[in-house]
């Protein structure tokens, strides 16, 4: 874990701090009341790709689209060529079946960072969509640091630098940005490292932030689903109920032909 530093509001350098933790990681309380717990478990156990719908839809049905290696990037392009020609006599029609499965796999390896960019559906539980708003603004901090590492690495020339003991030359590089300035991006670097952790670990677990975002989602979810669950048995019960009403009206509609038709015997 690396050092950060962040400057006080009003730029003094004498209030500046070191940052060396990114907080603990602890497992987070359950607040679930009992009712809603099972929605928790469930909420817990969805898969955010595999259960939970994009903002884009592959319409491969309605259109009978073939994907093609050539959609890829080259390096994939070239995996798949070689799968496909290692692959003895196979007809037009089973290679263009097998390169479509094979581009089909690639894609969904794939789908979970494309969440990433695209996000979820707008019906989406709250925790998936804070899932794809983790990764999106993760991502959002990964491109700010390219742009100040590539301006921290820039050179613009290279001089000669003599060593003062041995007199022998070597090259030393110019940099675009001066030493200080430099020093300013690098700090800055170091504070989107630090805020990048704070939502993802490298290891791909939630960090601190991250945790607590997602863990208030999951609640959240876990009350939308109780809620569903309830409106849907209430739903089959006042079913349920209008039958029985249906019935007795029958019932007594047809009572009440057996009596006026007794009462006429009666007579």
């Amino acid at each position: 874990m690396t050092d950060d530093t962040t400057s006080a509001a009003d730029g003094s350098e004498d209030l500046r701090v070191s940052v060396t933790s990114y907080g603990n990681r602890s497992a987070a309380t359950n607040t679930a009341s009992p009712e809603l717990q099972p929605y928790l478990e469930q909420v817990r156990k969805m898969d955010p790709v595999r259960d939970v719908r994009g903002n884009i839809q592959f319409t491969e049905r309605s259109t009978g689209l073939k994907l093609k290696a050539s959609a890829l990037p080259p390096e994939q392009q070239s995996k798949i060529t070689r799968a496909l020609d290692s692959i003895p006599n196979l007809s037009a029609e089973e290679r263009e079946q097998r390169e479509h499965k094979l581009v089909s796999e690639v894609a969904a390896a794939k789908l979970g960072a494309t969440r990433g960019l695209t996000g979820v559906h707008r019906d989406a539980l709250p925790v998936h969509k804070e899932q794809a708003q983790i990764a999106m603004d993760v991502h959002t901090l990964y491109q700010k640091r390219a742009v100040l590492q590539a301006q921290v690495d820039k050179v613009v020339d290279v001089r000669k630098v003599e060593d003062p003991v041995t007199g022998e030359l070597s090259a030393e590089p110019v940099y675009w940005l001066s030493d200080h300035t430099r020093t300013k991006r690098q700090e800055a670097i170091d504070g989107l490292d630090r805020d990048i952790r704070l939502l993802v670990m490298d290891d791909g677990t939630p960090g601190v932030i991250g945790a607590r975002r997602i863990a208030a989602a999951e609640l959240e979810s876990a009350k939308i689903l109780l809620q569903r669950a309830t409106q849907q048995r209430q739903e089959a019960e006042a079913q349920k109920l209008a039958d029985q009403m249906v019935s007795d009206e029958r019932v007594k509609q047809r009572a009440e032909q057996i009596a006026a038709h007794k009462r006429m015997q009666g007579r």
